[in-house]
């Protein structure tokens, strides 16, 4: 049964240009990227949450923040 894992929080890095998308990816392995499954969390600075959904219990899962520029870089 899908648990919900609450509200994780994340914050931009200080990068010269503005964020052109920002949330959150997680996975059950280590190193979730934004290829994999993702929270679009919209843009700009400042603070941001994201709501994961679709997890399950009794798993370990691994979430990273991140921020993207309008290259698509991190």
């Amino acid at each position: 049964m899908p648990q919900d894992a609450g509200d994780r929080r994340g914050r931009e890095g200080g990068g010269p240009g503005r964020s052109a998308e920002r949330g959150a990816g997680w996975d059950t392995l280590p190193g979730p990227t934004r290829s994999g499954r993702r929270t679009v969390d919209g843009n700009g600075y400042g603070t941001f949450a994201s709501a994961l959904t679709g997890l399950m219990g009794e798993r370990q899962y691994y979430v990273r923040a991140y921020a993207a520029n309008n290259d698509r870089t991190n």
